[in-house]
């Protein structure tokens, strides 16, 4: 309860226009709530400014049903469950009516009482990307604010087949033929002046096995387009380099431009597109276009 309500309730018991009894009702229904196995804050976004998230992993349908229920009866803040998987998205779309939800991400919310936009923020994931199309931006735009940028910071794992690892896929046969994702957009370090450093984003395709494989580039999300500067197989490298012996890192880089030029004469290929990887080769591809 704000101390707005709270003098409210006050005065209007002096006043004796609330009896003891509402008033001791007023006073008792907020903020905490007690649900037995689970207490929760049904005012936490008026002190922090971030209302309470619902974490469903762990928990029965039935449980995610009855906590969303008693903020939504209790509160005006948004409501937020994360972690929440087919069946509980499920149960409380039947029990609260109309929700937003979002399976990819594992998310279902109620907005409610949504603040006027205090500003912008940027989120940073140490691996995967972070689809600003999916649930991530409604924890953002929930709170008043909005997604400015989404900035992947370290490798992110494919599969052959273009879909992020998983921890399962590590311990199968998949591991052996895969791609890394090295964002060069993302570097955590600064150069002498301290200034941020950049450089170009590349995609890695190894293939540890002896038959040839063909792997599907990840969505434009990671790239629009990409140029084979190297394959270990077949030698190939951009006519600009000069032969594999010359290569030399920055790979693909270039003197000038627009930070998505490649070397003349590099072979360039759409996202999702399919690629032939040769057994026991490696193929190393820089983004030429960029992320959508």
């Amino acid at each position: 309860m704000s101390r707005a309500e709270l003098r409210e309730v006050v005065e209007r018991l002096a006043r004796g226009e609330l009896s003891p009894e509402a008033a001791e009702e007023r006073l008792t229904r907020a903020p905490l709530l007690d649900l037995g196995f689970a207490r929760l804050d049904a005012r936490r976004g008026e002190r922090q400014g971030v209302p309470e998230a619902v974490l469903a992993e762990g928990k029965e349908p039935e449980q995610v049903v009855a906590i969303v229920t008693a903020l939504r009866d209790r509160g005006h803040e948004t409501i937020l469950v994360t972690r929440a998987d087919a069946a509980v998205r499920a149960a409380v779309r039947e029990a609260v009516g109309e929700v937003e939800a979002d399976a990819g991400a594992r998310l279902l919310w109620i907005a409610r009482d949504v603040p006027e936009s205090a500003g912008t923020v940027s989120v940073v994931s140490a691996g995967g990307y972070i689809d600003k199309k999916t649930g991530k931006p409604c924890t953002v735009s929930g709170t008043g604010c909005e997604l400015f940028s989404a900035i992947p910071i370290g490798p992110t794992w494919f599969s052959a087949g273009g879909s992020e690892m998983s921890d399962a896929d590590w311990d199968t046969d998949i591991a052996r033929c895969l791609m890394v994702f090295l964002n060069g957009q993302a570097i955590a370090d600064v150069d002498a002046r301290g200034e941020r450093v950049t450089d170009g984003s590349f995609l890695l395709c190894f293939n540890a096995a002896p038959e040839d494989v063909d792997m599907v580039l990840p969505s434009s999300d990671y790239g629009q387009k990409w140029a084979i500067v190297l394959d270990t197989a077949t030698g190939e490298v951009p006519a600009g380099v000069g032969g594999l012996g010359a290569l030399a890192p920055p790979l693909g880089a270039v003197a000038t431009g627009t930070g998505f030029d490649v070397l003349e004469g590099a072979r360039t290929v759409e996202a999702k597109a399919t690629l032939k990887v040769t057994g026991r080769s490696l193929v190393v591809l820089q983004r030429s276009g960029p992320a959508e």
